[in-house]
């Protein structure tokens, strides 16, 4: 019996130091009006996450933008509608969606996001919500769009416009890559695109798991997976690029 406790106390243990080493960090978790990115591998997590975030804006008061896909607001509003409340949200204008494709042909000039035509579409929209009370968070996949058209750079830039803007409102700002699209990016823009936000959230490979020492093992795996990839990096560049022989004169 003694050493069962024992066990029991002991797996706890490891258990406690794994969760905190490698912890679980959902949307739901994050307190406050941040600006966090959520990354994914399927749009049906994606939808469910999105509803959820939406769902629970709608019910504490809050006003909710959705700037998504046409294809997302379909399935997101299917998702949403099954309750029978959206047609009241969207008329009272507590539910707002944008097109990210026309949103995006109304912000830029040329391949980048032009600040003063950001401000004079969203503006307006954060004013009211502003008067209306509540609270106020956004879900934006225009970052996505412009990275999936090769133009981190612009995804960067609009980023960084998002962020200049909580200067002035609150709200909270939940943006989403792809993880495959994600692995295009340069690497250093990929490091910065996180950077402009305050929470990072890992896909659905990472966030499922339901322990942490489940956690700590995904990342080992990944760890290791990098190495491999540099190890066969390295010989790929050695194979094309072979140092030249050294020649002893006699």
């Amino acid at each position: 019996m003694l050493d069962k406790d024992f066990t029991r106390s002991k797996t706890k243990s490891i258990e406690l130091r794994a969760a905190q080493y490698a912890p679980l960090t959902l949307w739901s978790d994050i307190r406050g009006p941040k600006h966090f990115v959520q990354f994914y591998q399927s749009d049906a997590f994606l939808i469910h996450s999105m509803a959820d975030y939406v769902t629970n804006g709608l019910k504490a008061g809050e006003t909710c933008i959705v700037a998504a896909t046409e294809k997302h607001h379909q399935m997101l509003e299917s998702f949403l509608s099954q309750d029978g409340s959206l047609d009241a949200f969207r008329s009272s204008g507590r539910f707002i969606t944008v097109y990210s494709h026309q949103g995006l042909a109304e912000i830029m000039s040329g391949d980048m996001p032009d600040e003063r035509k950001f401000r004079d579409n969203i503006e307006p929209i954060m004013i009211k919500a502003s008067k209306r009370g509540g609270g106020i968070r956004i879900y934006g996949e225009l970052v996505q769009i412009l990275a999936d058209e090769g133009n981190s750079d612009a995804s960067l830039q609009l980023e960084a416009l998002w962020n200049r803007l909580r200067i002035d409102y609150v709200f909270a700002l939940y943006c989403a890559y792809s993880t495959n699209g994600f692995a295009g990016i340069p690497q250093k823009n990929r490091v910065h695109l996180c950077d402009e936000h305050a929470v990072v959230i890992p896909d659905e490979s990472y966030t499922t798991l339901k322990t942490g020492t489940a956690r700590l093992s995904k990342i080992a795996s990944l760890q290791h997976r990098i190495r491999e990839l540099e190890a066969e990096l390295a010989d790929i560049n050695a194979e094309r690029n072979p140092r030249p022989s050294l020649r002893i004169g006699k």
